[in-house]
């Protein structure tokens, strides 16, 4: 290799274990987020049942090529991981349920529930917003 070749290799080494630490976070950043903790993702077809009689969900309708929404996704995350198994007053002793639906695979329920622009959060008490 000639000097200036060289120069440039070992100057790339260190970008490559940076890219892969990146890689490696990610990674295990998801695998956290994939827990019991996380908002319980809903269709068309199960929005009935999570919803309906609940004495509460809070409900997120979220567009997957929407930048706000994936901005908003681990936020979301830490809401659910947060009311996940935790009673509220008033909430005959059953806790908050913190659900979430992409608009685009599951039409019908955003059709049903008017939503106008994403993300839209929504607060239910058996089954009314």
């Amino acid at each position: 290799l000639r000097p200036l070749e060289a120069k440039k290799k070992r100057e790339m080494r260190p970008r490559r274990a940076l890219t892969l630490a990146g890689l490696f976070a990610s990674f295990v950043s998801r695998l956290v987020l994939a827990t019991e903790s996380s908002p319980i993702e809903v269709t068309d077809d199960s929005w009935d049942e999570m919803v309906g009689d609940a004495p509460l969900v809070l409900a997120g309708f979220f567009a997957p090529w929407c930048a706000h929404c994936k901005a908003m996704k681990p936020h979301w995350t830490e809401v659910a991981a947060h009311f996940h198994g935790e009673e509220i007053q008033g909430a005959e002793e059953e806790p908050l349920k913190v659900v979430s639906l992409d608009v685009v695979a599951n039409p019908n329920v955003y059709w049903k529930q008017d939503i106008a622009s994403y993300p839209t959060l929504r607060l239910f008490r058996r089954g009314a917003s």
